[in-house]
């Protein structure tokens, strides 16, 4: 193997490594994009709104209770057993008998092994927060299977579902309501044009220069990729199980394309533009459903998280026409063919 292709192999398996051991999310199932979004409508009696405040988190996939200090309330389960209380100093308790407790670490409770758990046994609380707030995956309130609803009827959008979680708010019921409504999903033809368009941009620039044009391009993109993932992965509750990999993964694709623009005449340079090119499409599939769903975990910057992903996708694949072209043109040249020198003039 030659020198070249060991420092590639050393670069990628590096990169991919780290990207294995830093991308695990913490917490919870984290949010995906959807097409479904669900609300609060009314809290029962309107009275308890001072005490609690609830809202969902991730367009549909969290219900955040927020508790004033000085009130107690529980939060019942799928069997209206004791899950959660908030206590009057803001502690946050989980009953760990409760089935709500496995069924709610993932979004579909697939796979969710009860154990012990019993609906009808005494709470065993175990705290589990503090502050007054609680964020957690609760069942009621999106569709639980990936099928579409079959009440919709066909329509590619409509109101899904009303719910409700029912609440005792200092002694009293309390009951929160809601609804969940499909929208539909969006259109793939732009995001075809722009793909075509960011690869014609950068085959371009890959024409001006293959290495440092190419590497200008994946750089932007990359650092636009940065951004728009820190907006996301930001804009909820660390709770939710923030997925790091979505800010990893373009850092180091960004980080190996402007090694290549800096320091263009490098004997790593290539390597570094191969490695970024390889990194890039990582990113690009962890962030495909942006493009494909409507509704984002967090609605600031949606439209721009979109046009990262089609930007790099377009990126890439102009990254990827250069190299070709540069690879066609050496071999057409020839192994280690030099310039004709022109003759030499004759002696006199």
């Amino acid at each position: 193997m030659s020198s070249s292709l060991r420092r590639l192999a050393a670069v990628v398996g590096l990169t991919l490594g780290l990207v294995v051991v830093l991308a695990a999310p913490a917490g919870a199932d984290p949010a995906n994009p959807t097409n479904d979004t669900s609300r609060v409508t009314s809290i029962e009696p309107a009275a308890a709104a001072g005490a609690v405040r609830v809202d969902i988190v991730g367009g549909d996939a969290f219900l955040r209770l927020r508790v004033e200090p000085g009130h107690e309330v529980t939060v019942l389960g799928y069997s209206q057993e004791p899950y959660l209380r908030v206590l009057a100093d803001g502690t946050v308790d989980e009953n760990r008998l409760s089935p709500a407790v496995a069924l709610n670490q993932s979004r579909y409770g697939t796979g969710s092994d009860l154990g012990t758990a019993d609906a009808e046994a005494e709470p065993q609380w175990s705290r589990v927060g503090g502050g007054g707030s609680f964020v957690w995956h609760d069942h009621r309130v999106h569709w639980m299977v990936k099928t579409p609803p079959p009440r919709l009827a066909g329509a590619s959008s409509g109101l899904i579902d009303p719910w409700s979680v029912d609440l005792v708010v200092d002694g009293a019921p309390v009951v929160v309501n809601g609804e969940l409504f499909r929208h539909s999903a969006p259109s793939l033809t732009p995001v075809a044009l722009g793909v075509v368009v960011s690869a014609l941009v950068v085959f371009g620039l890959g024409w001006w220069s293959p290495r440092r044009g190419t590497g200008l391009a994946l750089f932007v993109v990359s650092a636009l990729g940065v951004a728009t993932s820190l907006v996301a992965v930001l804009g909820i509750p660390p709770e939710t199980g923030r997925r790091w990999s979505m800010v990893i993964i373009p850092v180091l694709a960004a980080a190996c394309a402007l090694y290549s623009v800096v320091v263009p005449r490098s004997r790593f340079s290539p390597t570094l533009l191969v490695a970024s090119v390889l990194v890039l499409p990582l990113w690009i599939g962890l962030r495909w459903s942006v493009v494909t769903h409507a509704v984002l975990p967090t609605s600031s910057a949606s439209a721009l998280q979109r046009v990262a992903v089609v930007l790099a996708l377009g990126a890439l694949l102009g990254a990827l026409a250069t190299g070709a072209r540069t690879a066609l043109a050496a071999a057409n040249r020839g192994p280690g063919t030099a310039p004709v020198s022109p003759p030499a003039p004759a002696a006199g």
